[in-house]
């Protein structure tokens, strides 16, 4: 099975870490991009659906992030969106060391255009999560804007949620412009069931048409730690959420609904957290608030969304601060 991944935070020592490729010499992370790079190639080394073996771009400074044109018209970019972490101390020694990947995704994505390619796009980092510069994620949000019709998905992680962000149109809120996928994580912190996602694409299109989500309920597997656990399908993305589809339209009248029900942000918090211990928890306003707002704004910013649904709820939000 041909396997792409992208480098996450925790894959350095020190953890967070993530210099320049060789700029610092023996006291950045060059080393470890050397070594994340041999193995992508050694994964790749029969060009599984690649066009030619080994054909994999990697930039001149190599910092963790390539691309690859696969067989069909649709091109992976993998980012290392650590560069971009709120804890990576390299930036207190160059705060504009994350300019250069950013602008070889708008290279690579103008590219890919070019030859009528769609791009699906991986990072650790999803692009909504707090921990990342405010300066990334508003580029980061122009980037995708320009290039709505060329990215058809992206997947993350980070969060250990299986959850989604929305992108709009800066200048329309109310236009659905892309969608990131969170694939959760096979660990359970905290309090979750470890998970993994199956994603069906639409055949030419390359977006996402059905998402299942497999877990472990580790409340039932250590009952009887003698037998080996067994994983489930835990629910089927349009089925759980009674949608038509995964288009972002349909995604949009969810997060739409779900102003509307409280019951169906509860929902989507057990979604998020598979089904585990913190799914029992019942959601203050604040955090209701903290979890739909996390869905529509991908940078602090851009708040008109999140200001808009908002308006048609009565939630609560007291301190305005989510403890769960």
């Amino acid at each position: 099975i041909p396997i792409v991944f992208a480098i996450g935070n925790h894959d350095t020592d020190v953890f967070g870490m993530f210099s320049s490729g060789s700029k610092y010499g023996n006291a950045g992370q060059s080393k470890v991009y050397k070594y994340y790079q041999g193995w992508i190639e050694k994964l790749w080394k029969n060009g599984q659906i690649t066009r030619k073996p080994r054909e994999i771009e990697w930039p001149q400074n190599g910092e963790g992030y390539y691309s690859i044109p696969t067989k069909e018209r649709l091109r992976l970019i993998v980012l290392n969106s650590n560069i971009a972490y709120m804890y990576n101390w390299w930036l207190l020694a160059d705060p504009n060391l994350y300019h250069a990947q950013l602008q070889w995704l708008q290279d690579t994505l103008a590219r890919a255009e070019q030859q009528h390619q769609k791009v699906h796009i991986l990072s650790h980092i999803a692009p909504n999560h707090y921990s990342l510069l405010p300066s990334w994620s508003q580029q980061f949000q122009r980037i995708v804007e320009r290039y709505r019709n060329t990215i058809t998905a992206q997947f993350n992680g980070h969060s250990h949620l299986t959850e989604f962000a929305m992108f709009y149109d800066s200048q329309k809120p109310t236009e659905p412009i892309g969608v990131a996928w969170n694939g959760g994580s096979l660990t359970p912190h905290s309090f979750h069931n470890p998970n993994y996602h199956v994603a069906m694409l639409e055949s030419g299109k390359f977006s996402v048409s059905t998402l299942e989500t497999y877990t472990i309920d580790l409340g039932k597997a250590n009952k009887d730690s003698s037998k080996v656990p067994n994983w489930e399908l835990s629910s089927n993305m349009t089925e759980e959420f009674k949608l038509k589809d995964l288009s972002l339209k349909s995604l949009d009248e969810l997060v739409q609904r779900m102003t509307k029900s409280e019951a169906l942000v509860q929902q989507y918090w057990r979604y998020a957290v598979k089904k585990g211990p913190r799914s029992l928890s019942e959601l203050s306003g604040e955090c209701k608030v903290a979890l739909l707002c996390g869905i529509v704004s991908t940078h602090g910013k851009n708040k008109a969304k999140c200001e808009g649904l908002l308006k048609g709820t009565n939630w609560s939000q007291g301190t305005g601060i989510c403890a769960l």
